[in-house]
């Protein structure tokens, strides 16, 4: 969580349909910064007709590669000489590959043991030995509908449930903005992604109502400026009254656990859930205001974070 990762994204579009290609880049993003797609394929095959505007629309270069002998995949072929390739040219941090071949297995694996980050993305059916070659495998929806091809500026949210607490992601996004943002004031997407699922694995934006985390982002014009840079997302936050969203239930909350805090040194999220009585989704929103605040700190992964009073 140093640096964000460079990643490059190699699709082989003659075993992943168009319709998914957004949802590929969703899950890919949340771990770096794409800096690199390519889509791997004979483009004069009937079946891939639906390629060329989803292509277009997401600025992915097509490598055509030639069926030289009928029944043989050469797409496979291509996109691993790609892979070594790139590996050896030291730009990238990671490598995604797209597909649920388990041929990809042994590059998977040559990949990793080059000290590169390897995240799979495929369909339920690809098999355990190429979801295990890979650091991360995210799986697909098998009922994908047609894909709707719309302006990258277009951030209207579906209505969001209200059982979820945005606070804590709030926080999140506050604090990926406070670690990772550049010199002209702006922190790409991708970075509020790797915090938010350092945090919470779990996390989709589709469960708060959004189609991705930029939709998100862009649906909160009082918190955060967007700016669109071709294809490339990044935000700001803009600044906030003192005391903002903090009501005197927060109030409450955070004295009691700074109470804890001075009589125990620290605490895990359980003794805080218990302390409070409250969600764990409630819990993360106190907490993640208090670390934005700087009241308090964490420390450790997700599965094994303390809190403690700042110094």
């Amino acid at each position: 969580m140093d640096q964000i990762k460079k990643l490059a994204l190699l699709i082989d579009a003659e075993n992943i349909c168009a319709d998914q290609v957004e949802q590929v880049i969703d899950a890919a993003s949340q771990y770096g910064c794409i800096t690199l797609k390519r889509a791997y394929g004979n483009w004069q095959k009937d079946e891939l007709r639906k390629w060329p505007p989803v292509l277009k629309h997401h600025a992915i270069k097509a490598v055509q590669q030639f069926d030289y002998v009928s029944g043989k995949n050469t797409t496979d072929i291509a996109l691993v000489i790609d892979a070594v390739s790139l590996l050896y040219q030291n730009r990238y941090d990671g490598f995604v590959i797209a597909s649920s071949d388990s041929d990809y297995t042994p590059l998977a694996i040559h990949l990793r043991e080059a000290g590169a980050f390897v995240m799979g993305i495929g369909e339920e059916k690809s098999l355990d030995a190429f979801r295990r070659s890979c650091d991360v495998f995210e799986v697909l929806p098998a009922d994908v509908k047609e894909p709707e091809i719309v302006q990258t500026a277009s951030l209207e949210p579906t209505p969001m449930p209200q059982t979820y607490d945005m606070e804590a992601i709030h926080g999140l996004l506050r604090e990926a903005y406070t670690k990772y943002r550049h010199t002209d004031g702006y922190a790409y997407s991708s970075a509020a992604g790797m915090v938010i699922k350092e945090f919470d694995p779990s996390f989709k934006a589709k469960s708060f109502g959004y189609r991705n985390l930029q939709a998100l982002i862009g649906a909160f014009p009082q918190k955060y400026e967007i700016r669109w840079d071709g294809i490339i997302f990044r935000y700001r936050c803009l600044e906030e009254k003192p005391g903002k969203n903090r009501n005197s239930k927060a109030l409450l909350h955070q004295k009691a656990i700074l109470e804890y805090l001075d009589q125990n040194g620290s605490a895990g999220r359980k003794d805080l859930d218990q302390l409070l009585s409250l969600s764990a989704s409630a819990t993360r929103g106190v907490l993640r205001l208090m670390v934005a605040d700087g009241i308090i700190v964490a420390e450790g992964n997700h599965m094994k974070r303390v809190y403690k009073r700042s110094v």
